[in-house]
């Protein structure tokens, strides 16, 4: 997933661009707690790596981008959203700068009840998009190849 952010106010052009972020992996590990005869908890550790790309518009050699992580069971309802903010410094005359929220990562606890599995849930990893950023991503993404 992709994020494009301008300047506030300005319009949408290359040279408003303040950066741009790519979700580039995300390294999960799962531990199980409690018994298997009784009711579980699946705690899942997550470290997210975003890729930041520094706009023309870009004064501060700064970029703050805000994640979700949310979880939804087998028929798709969510059952919680979580929200992260990581802050990315653009060193020296570097415009391209990689961060993993690896300290500590981000730690997800889901409860299993009894005839249930860690099978049954997904956990989704995305950026938090404003609407108009929203519109933007599915306006150039259709125009994609």
């Amino acid at each position: 997933m992709t994020i494009t952010r301008f300047l506030p106010g300005r319009g949408e052009d290359l040279t408003d661009v303040d950066y741009a972020a790519e979700l580039t992996d995300v390294d999960s590990r799962c531990t199980f707690v409690g018994n298997r005869d009784q009711d579980q908890t699946v705690v899942v550790a997550l470290a997210p790596a975003i890729t930041v790309v520094r706009g023309p518009a870009n004064a501060d050699r700064k970029a703050t981008i805000d994640y979700l992580v949310s979880v939804t069971d087998q028929d798709q309802n969510i059952l919680s959203v979580q929200r992260f903010p990581v802050s990315v410094e653009f060193v020296g005359n570097h415009s391209r700068a990689t961060v993993t929220d690896n300290d500590p990562p981000v730690t997800v606890a889901i409860p299993l009840s009894q005839g249930r599995s860690a099978d049954d849930y997904q956990i989704f990893v995305a950026f938090q998009l404003a609407p108009q950023e929203l519109e933007y991503y599915r306006r150039t993404q259709s125009a994609r190849p």
